[in-house]
């Protein structure tokens, strides 16, 4: 089948392809066209839609069963179902690493400050149209 046979992505057959999939790859047509708020009446919905769609062999069409092929879901990109694989193996117990002291001297290493560094201490901070002095070490507790 050439790519010029196959419905143009996000056009009104290629949308039915998808709904129709999402409702478990097969429905009847009236239960399709329902699911699509189709508006008009099922011979409108039979010529651009299902003919189509069966002409591009992405559907089979028995009766007004339609149910997606092979060729549809690979159209629209739903791999393969694949054949059930032997359960994994369990997992085993966790790894917990060994415990080993905190080098804080690689973690937090000095700093190279200049000399007016700490120059903005002196200047009280403006909260609330009220001027707070600097204070090293408060601890801010949430009880």
């Amino acid at each position: 089948m050439a790519n010029h046979d196959l419905p143009r992505r996000e056009s009104s057959a290629h949308v039915a392809l998808r709904a129709l999939q999402n409702i478990g790859g097969h429905a009847l047509i009236p239960v399709w066209m329902r699911v699509l708020n189709w508006k008009t009446k099922q011979a409108g919905f039979c010529g651009p839609v299902v003919d189509r769609l069966e002409r591009a062999e992405l559907i089979s069409v028995e009766g007004a069963l339609c149910t997606v092929t092979a060729a549809g879901r690979a159209y629209l990109g739903i791999p393969k179902a694949e054949a059930p694989q032997e359960p994994a193996l369990p997992a085993g117990p966790r790894y917990v690493p060994p415990m080993r002291p905190l080098n804080i001297a690689k973690h937090f290493p000095p700093r190279p400050l200049r000399p007016e560094g700490d120059e903005f201490r002196a200047i009280p901070s403006l909260i609330a149209d009220q001027r707070i002095a600097y204070r090293p070490g408060v601890v801010v507790s949430n009880a």
